[in-house]
């Protein structure tokens, strides 16, 4: 787990039985040659499990540790900053592992770019390949970058940019990992719309789509991507109102595991809204809407972000106003979901979830966990195997027992193998670290 106050990383065990977490270790800024970790807000596991690379705004740096396969104790091995002459890296905002681990992407909001790294692949040092800047040449669409993905294949990269209403799309070698500009995708530019702050963007598993949900425009929008360029169409735009409800202040969209049905969660109509999307062309078509206070669902209060079970069987929502963890038992066929209950953070016996920021679903399914951003909490629940339903099994609280680095806890996330589970502090600039026991 990060902190953003403490800049800290802490690293935990976890109990692959029980999913109980106990306190192993804790990497400071400034402590034992550890730099870099100042207000850190992004981090990204190479895909080997090997190494931690961490985006610090608090150094402007990109901060790289090296994972221990046994014990999962992580070191310090170096930071890139802007007094190394890397200004780009200023006020880094998000960042992203290409599929093979060989590269690290960094966007910045505040500069406007995107840096390409490359991976030492034996110890997890990173050398700057090159920079996109924003305006350099034909470069366009990286205006208050706030988020990067990879496509599944490797061939592209994928750029949101807030302040420039867009979608920049690379090219990426896949020997060295460098990318040229290929276009953009721009918010009422050659019949592309729905675009006014993108806010989170979705890949389909089979690299043949890119979804984008936009906050302002309440919308959520399907290009189709080229299998051979990775160029975009924009195919259309489901906005509150034309085509869709349920999608006033869209925060957050996923791709169901089979790839048949896309879900946006939306702040504004405290809703959940689902598409079908269509085995020929990936365009989608509504086919609910499932809203707080209507048919049984409650605990949908400004939605924030969701996650689906690998399954496929369920979906979970958490809600920072209602401090709520929201279960739906989902049918793979239709998609439909069916509300099965909710976990108050200050109803369940043991734990409190005070703004809850993040929901997980660890990779066997077998638990969820969530953070809330007041509560300085990181919570664990054991998910039913036949239903989905949760238990709550433990809490985890910055300063209590040993724990640090979870003050203002905003995201969570387990590694894809599921022996360690990841935290971000926004409060403590901090990643904090936690193992599972096996």
């Amino acid at each position: 787990l990060v902190s953003a106050v403490s800049h800290t990383i802490a690293v935990l065990d976890r109990n692959s039985s029980t999913g109980l977490l106990t306190g192993r270790s804790i990497l400071r800024d400034g402590l034992g040659g550890v730099d870099g970790l100042s207000s850190p807000a992004d981090f990204a596991l190479s895909p080997d499990d090997r190494f931690l690379t961490v985006a610090a705004p608090g150094d402007d740096s990109v901060t790289v540790l090296a994972r221990d396969d046994g014990d999962g104790e992580l070191a310090f091995v170096e930071a890139r900053n802007v007094n190394e002459s890397t200004p780009v890296l200023q006020r880094p905002s998000g960042m992203a592992v290409s599929p093979n681990g060989q590269n690290v992407y960094v966007v910045s909001s505040f500069e406007d770019t995107l840096t390409v790294f490359l991976r030492d692949t034996a110890r997890g040092g990173l050398e700057i390949l090159e920079t996109q800047v924003n305006g350099d040449g034909p470069i366009d669409g990286l205006g208050a970058a706030n988020s990067v993905a990879v496509s599944h294949d490797g061939r592209n990269v994928y750029v949101a940019g807030g302040r420039d209403d867009a979608i920049a799309v690379f090219t990426r070698d896949a020997s060295s990992g460098v990318v040229d500009f290929l276009e953009v995708e721009r918010d009422n530019v050659g019949g592309v719309v729905g675009l006014d702050l993108p806010n989170a963007i979705a890949i389909s598993p089979d690299d043949t789509n890119v979804y984008v949900a936009s906050t302002l425009d309440d919308a959520v929008v399907a290009f189709d991507r080229d299998p051979g360029t990775g160029a975009l169409a924009f195919m259309q735009a489901l906005q509150e109102g034309r085509g869709a409800i349920g999608l006033l202040g869209a925060q957050d969209v996923v791709v169901s595991p089979e790839g048949n049905h896309v879900y946006v969660a939306s702040g504004v109509s405290d809703a959940v809204a689902l598409f079908a999307r269509s085995p020929f062309d990936g365009t989608l078509t509504q086919l609910a809407t499932y809203r707080d206070g209507q048919g049984g669902v409650s605990g949908m209060d400004r939605p924030n972000a969701l996650a689906i079970s690998p399954d496929g069987d369920n979906v979970y929502v958490v809600s920072g106003a209602e401090d709520a963890v929201v279960t739906f038992s989902r049918n793979a066929f239709t998609g439909g979901l069916t509300f099965q209950g909710v976990d108050r953070g200050m109803i369940t016996d043991g734990l409190d979830l005070e703004a809850i920021s993040d929901v997980a679903v660890s990779p066997d399914g077998a638990w969820v966990y969530v953070v809330a951003i007041f509560d300085d909490t990181l919570g664990v629940f054991s998910r039913g195997a036949a239903t989905g339903t949760l238990q709550f099994a433990q809490r985890e609280r910055d300063g209590e027992n040993g724990i640090d680095g979870l003050n203002g806890a905003t995201g969570v996330v387990p590694s894809l193998d599921g022996r360690y589970v990841y935290g971000l502090g926004f409060s403590d600039d901090a990643l904090a670290v936690f193992r599972v026991n096996p």
